[in-house]
């Protein structure tokens, strides 16, 4: 395995329509991190495929808001030929052999993003610094998990910086590591 190169990443934000439940400081992180790794992909110019968990297509299309990523796809644990799927085609377009997934909730539509990904046989990392969870204490377990399965862990920071190494103009590279939210 070697460092992530951006020209064969993709990214994969699972947002939610349901209301995310509040622990103060880590929303703040979270929401933090989430920009972070919006911008850098932006700069890094790696293709951003958001989806919607727990809505129809149609739902999908109505929640679009301002977000300067690509528009939402629907993503529900129905969703059983992800190849197929506009957001599996969206992925699939790119030709990217790597995706990073992140977002919301860890248990549930991170994992199913995660295992749909290693199913279609691509190099799947799982950003956990960005990923949140219905169920700390389950946290840990479902980690485990999508590890096992094959799944790359890895954190917001990590995932810039290999993107950066590969970036030879000096002033592209710095403004993608300037993205990194220091500890």
């Amino acid at each position: 395995m070697s460092l992530l190169r951006q020209i064969e990443c993709g990214l994969l934000l699972i947002e939610t329509v349901l209301e995310p439940t509040s622990d103060g400081f880590a929303d703040e992180t979270y929401s933090r991190s989430m920009a972070a790794i919006k911008q850098a992909a932006a700069l890094a110019e790696v293709p951003v495929h958001r989806a919607l968990y727990g809505v129809t297509v149609e739902a999908a299309a109505e929640e679009d808001g301002a977000a300067p990523v690509a528009a939402p796809h629907a993503l529900s644990p129905s969703l059983l030929n992800w190849r197929e799927s506009p957001l599996g085609l969206a992925i699939a377009d790119t030709e990217r052999p790597c995706i990073i997934v992140a977002g919301y909730w860890l248990e549930e539509a991170v994992t199913f993003g995660v295992l749909s990904a290693l199913g279609e046989g691509y190099d799947t990392y799982a950003m956990f610094d960005v990923t949140r969870t219905l169920n700390a204490s389950a946290a840990s377990l479902a980690q485990q998990r999508l590890i096992h399965a094959g799944a790359v862990p890895t954190v917001c920071g990590q995932v810039v910086r290999e993107w950066a190494a590969h970036i030879t103009e000096p002033r592209q590279r710095q403004a993608i590591l300037d993205t990194i939210i220091p500890s």
